[in-house]
């Protein structure tokens, strides 16, 4: 029997995640901040751990055991990004405290890259028996464990190391920002990392799920401590996504009520790829509007 859930709690939790996470990324990505490095860093992760929520769903909601296994892969190459996102994000956050080049920052970024490709190999995981949500590992992963571990906890050291020297409006938005990546990554690590070396993947959607914790905090200290300056940019943005929810909950709505009365059966993949397609429509229509009616004015008709 092939371990499948359909739409739960469990994959409504996953898909939230992924939007918020995708979302925020995106949103911070695009806009005019004076920190740009910080901005950039924020976004990886961001999109990182959209990733990795999206991963986690596509395991849950998929029924062929070989599309579980490429996504299984795929949320150890997004884990493989994050952590060194977060660490490097951590150095430069609030402020760039630390003299790092451009070049330095690529041979950081190194390690990652070797385990984004190790991850599509048997050296991080071999097989996974999905009736029981089991995954056989493969030699590589003690060190892929080792390095997750690693960037986390240097990442919080320097968080900590950032709140004790920091006063004032920094020293509240360093202490929301470590509080939200604790509980993350605490959740995290247990869900995802030590339960499935002790036999069971059975809860591996409650990590990338608490990612929606990480947010919160951080979302609430942009708009009551103007973290990255973009708290006034957010509450506009807000009003935007309100807008969105209630064009986009009915069009999933009727994306998935279609697929039933049409083809008998709902094609998650499908819908997910229909429904981020109607988000970039959306996002990229708002970006291009203004110039497309400045454009439209020197017109001759």
């Amino acid at each position: 029997m092939i371990y499948h859930e359909g739409l739960s709690i469990t994959n409504l939790f996953l898909a939230i995640a992924f939007l918020i996470n995708a979302g925020i990324g995106l949103f911070v990505f695009f806009r005019q901040l004076p920190k740009r490095r910080i901005k950039i860093l924020f976004s990886v992760l961001t999109w990182a751990l959209a990733l990795w929520n999206f991963s986690i769903l596509m395991i849950f909601v998929l029924r062929d055991p070989s599309s579980k296994l490429f996504w299984g892969r795929m949320s150890f190459a997004a884990m493989s990004i994050a952590p060194v996102a977060f660490l490097v994000f951590t150095l430069f956050f609030p402020r760039e405290k630390w003299m790092i080049s451009n070049r330095e920052l690529f041979w950081v970024s190194i390690p990652s890259i070797f385990f984004v490709y190790f991850s599509f190999t048997t050296l991080i995981v071999r097989s996974v028996e999905w009736h029981n949500l089991t995954t056989r590992y493969g030699s590589a992963h003690p060190a892929f464990a080792v390095f997750v571990l690693s960037n986390i906890i240097i990442g919080l050291f320097f968080l900590l190391k950032s709140h004790k020297s920091s006063i004032g409006l920094e020293r509240l938005q360093v202490k929301y920002c470590f509080l939200g990546m604790f509980a993350t990554s605490l959740l995290g690590i247990t869900s995802n990392l030590i339960l499935p070396l002790l036999g069971t993947s059975k809860l591996s959607n409650i990590g990338p799920s608490s990612t929606i914790i990480m947010v919160g905090f951080i979302t609430y200290a942009i708009l009551k401590y103007r973290l990255m300056d973009i708290n006034i940019v957010l509450k506009k943005g807000t009003t935007y996504f309100l807008l969105m929810l209630l064009l986009f909950v009915p069009s999933i709505l009727l994306i998935v009520l279609g697929q039933k009365v049409f083809f008998k059966e709902v094609n998650y993949p499908f819908s997910a790829i229909i429904l981020s397609l109607l988000l970039l429509v959306a996002f990229f229509f708002h970006q291009i509007k203004p110039g497309a009616e400045k454009s439209s004015r020197v017109l001759p008709f």
